[in-house]
């Protein structure tokens, strides 16, 4: 390994003496740091692509998840294509079994299709049952795999124009928002944030959404919150309850002009509140803010109060 030698000087006065003391300190460089991480495991067998009568896979549960995904299972049955199907990873013995060891679903998901005799393998030589348990465990580990979260998918699901993606998207749009991952309440775009991805396209799943009253809850944030508001989940859904059970009232210009002056954050803490000792739906506070804000103008400065109060509990 080449090395980079640095001199670094220390002076040190003591009277009209001044000693100088010099002290050599080796300092990697940025090639020396890539050769040190140079290391990796070998990676051992290649494996060979074969197409593998389906009948000829085994399965050993010593070596495989025990909780069988009946659900996979029937999806992959009734909407398989070779496409999406993936190459299943199998581990030949010595006694030339084959054990699969990624793709079990898979393998249960074509058993029962007589049109289907052959699929996709990619075939190693198994070192032995312990050798199959850490393939198995190196596949399928946090580590190496993760599964896309609403946030990640949201715009793939628009590329393909799948109909709930394509609403959620319309949604953002009236709402002058961009989706951000759940956690994050600023974006690098400028504009409102939103997460509740889940809570939002359950809502349109449903089919029976009011979108004109939707529209209307989405124009009324862009009136009481800031252009770069992060809008939490229970204040927009406690803004669409309450004009659902307003029939719409909720969002004219009066009660918009009486929701900014309360404040989002106290519409957002009061829907807190309603879940947390009413015990009602989340978003239902939003109604109980409506009719604090309805019985009296003074109303106002009650809930600003009670916002205070809120943050201080």
């Amino acid at each position: 390994m080449q090395a980079q030698a640095v001199k670094k000087t220390q002076t040190k006065t003591t009277g009209r003496k001044t000693v100088a003391k010099v002290a050599a300190k080796t300092v990697a460089t940025k090639d020396d740091k890539l050769a040190a991480a140079d290391y990796y495991p070998p990676l051992g067998d290649e494996g060979e692509f074969r197409w593998i009568d389906k009948n000829l896979l085994l399965i050993d549960d010593r070596a495989q998840r025990t909780l069988i995904r009946e659900d996979i299972v029937k999806e992959i049955k009734n909407n398989l294509r070779w496409d999406c199907f993936q190459v299943m990873t199998v581990l030949e013995r010595k006694s030339g079994k084959l054990l699969v060891a990624e793709g079990q679903h898979r393998k249960l998901g074509v058993t029962d299709r007589d049109d289907i005799t052959v699929v996709p393998c990619l075939v190693f030589k198994s070192k032995g049952l312990k050798h199959e348990a850490e393939v198995f465990n190196a596949i399928n580990s946090k580590k190496t795999r993760s599964s896309p979260r609403p946030f990640d998918t949201l715009k793939v699901d628009v590329v393909r124009e799948d109909p709930i993606a394509l609403q959620v998207n319309e949604v953002m749009q009236w709402m002058g928002a961009v989706i951000v991952r759940q956690g994050k309440t600023t974006n690098d775009e400028g504009k409102r944030s939103f997460s509740a991805v889940t809570r939002l396209s359950a809502l349109l799943k449903q089919g029976n959404v009011d979108l004109k009253l939707l529209k209307g809850v989405c124009e009324q944030l862009k009136q009481i919150t800031e252009p770069t508001a992060y809008i939490s989940d229970e204040l927009w859904n406690g803004l669409y309850v309450m004009a659902v059970q307003t029939n719409g009232r909720s969002l004219s210009a009066y009660w918009t002009k009486r929701f900014s002056e309360i404040g989002a954050e106290t519409l957002r803490l009061a829907a807190i509140r309603e879940v947390g000792n009413m015990g009602r739906s989340r978003g239902s506070g939003g109604i109980w803010a409506f009719g604090m804000g309805k019985r009296a103008d003074q109303n106002v400065q009650k809930m600003k109060k009670l916002n205070v109060a809120l943050l201080a509990a």
